[in-house]
């Protein structure tokens, strides 16, 4: 059996959110309450539960699903849980981003990039003082200025 990971939703088919099509897997919560956050409704829904192996295979029965994307809220909280769904996404052969509102040089993005299982980190808070429509980065339009996505990973 592996790992029980709380989760608020699961959204396939997500094109935008990664330099890939994924499956958006969303967090429990998130400590930053930045202004205006786009995701502030996610913290309402109900927590779901399952394995870290249900949850893969339920990402790869969607033959469009390339990977996936953990978003929605903050899993930096979660960080045991979001490298298990990373590791074994890796596995089955997809690809892994991982959005957080930490900066690049805080020890979850630091344990991240050293785990060998992200190919992607979206880092950053929202900044409604820097909101932009124009900030793209591999091919992925970010909400405001000072967000950035590094490629880890060598897929």
């Amino acid at each position: 059996m592996s790992l029980k990971v709380n989760y608020k939703a699961i959204e396939h088919e997500r094109l935008g959110d990664a330099p890939f099509v994924g499956a958006l897997i969303s967090a429990c919560d998130c400590p930053f309450n930045c202004p205006n956050c786009f995701n502030q409704e996610l913290k309402y829904y109900p927590i779901l539960s399952e394995d870290v192996d249900d949850i893969i295979s339920h990402v790869k029965e969607n033959i469009f699903n390339d990977g996936i994307i953990l978003g929605g809220l903050e899993w930096s909280l979660q960080a045991d849980e979001c490298l298990a769904l990373c590791r074994a996404a890796k596995q089955q052969g997809l690809k892994t981003m991982v959005y957080t509102g930490c900066d690049y040089d805080s020890p979850y993005v630091k344990r991240l990039i050293e785990s060998g299982v992200v190919d992607y980190v979206k880092c950053g808070r929202y900044k409604e003082a820097e909101r932009t429509a124009n900030h793209i980065e591999f091919g992925v339009t970010l909400t405001s200025a000072n967000q950035h996505i590094y490629k880890i990973g060598d897929d």
